[in-house]
């Protein structure tokens, strides 16, 4: 999981930090370590952001947001506490790319369809 980890996240960066994104899910195992020592969790941990788990999680989000938006427009980003959408777009096109290889499944393409729909250029 840990090699998973740091393929799925290569060529990232945390944003506004100027560190490789793998320190945070290194940061999250170890987290878990001082919770438990079960190789599992502590396995579950590294990549918990990344790949199947992470197109979950924020495809259930999506639909609001894309939703939400067509209702409100820009003034959805006030509810956030990031209030930029540029960062709101710079996360779920950034998980997009890095899930790439999930391509041809349907929630992938329903979840970058939502995005493009979100973010338009």
């Amino acid at each position: 999981p840990i090699l998973f980890a740091v393929q799925a996240h290569a060529g990232t960066e945390r944003r506004g930090k100027g560190f490789p994104y793998i320190v945070h899910p290194m940061e999250a195992m170890e987290i878990v370590a001082t919770i438990t020592p079960d190789q599992e969790l502590l396995a579950a941990a590294a990549p918990h952001d990344a790949k199947i788990d992470a197109l979950g999680a924020e495809l259930s989000n999506m639909p609001a947001i894309a939703r939400d938006y067509a209702i409100m427009g820009d003034k959805l980003w006030d509810i956030f506490h990031a209030k930029d959408p540029s960062d709101h777009e710079w996360h779920y096109r950034g998980l997009a790319n890095s899930l790439r290889e999930l391509s041809d499944t349907f929630a992938f393409q329903e979840f970058e369809s939502l995005i493009n729909q979100v973010f338009k250029h």
